[in-house]
């Protein structure tokens, strides 16, 4: 079955329609009795597989874990130390200074003056034709 509707009416349905194309239904969305868009329900297989549990137990059968488990402690309980200790190194220190930019020559003018620019006047004088 399918059903066209304008963009605005589909703009405030939206929740229905959306629930209208999960229900198996075909909807057009047109603009000015043009078709533009088209909602259907998703092709979802029908029954989902499981998800298998241990996919990376094969690969890491030769880790010891609690060794990797003392070895994650004592470089947490390191990383902390240095952190108390201040002796942690800065990522800036070993970066090269940063090179400083050429000043601007400064331009003389009003704005160094501190005053406003103010156009001329113009006389008042009036010429007689």
């Amino acid at each position: 079955m399918i059903r066209q509707v304008n963009i605005y009416e589909a703009k405030t349905q939206l929740s229905s329609l959306v629930d209208e194309a999960a229900a198996g239904a075909e909807i057009v969305i047109a603009k000015n009795g043009k078709p533009l868009a088209r909602l259907l329900p998703l092709k979802t297989p029908s029954k989902l597989e499981p998800r298998k549990l241990g996919q990376w137990a094969e690969q890491n059968k030769h880790i010891d874990w609690d060794k990797w488990d003392r070895a994650f402690k004592a470089a947490d309980k390191e990383i902390e130390r240095l952190f108390n200790e201040g002796d942690v190194p800065s990522a800036l220190d070993d970066m090269a200074p940063r090179p400083k930019r050429p000043k601007r020559p400064k331009v003389k003018g009003f704005a160094e003056k501190g005053k406003a620019y103010k156009p001329p006047r113009k006389s008042r004088t009036r010429t007689r034709t």
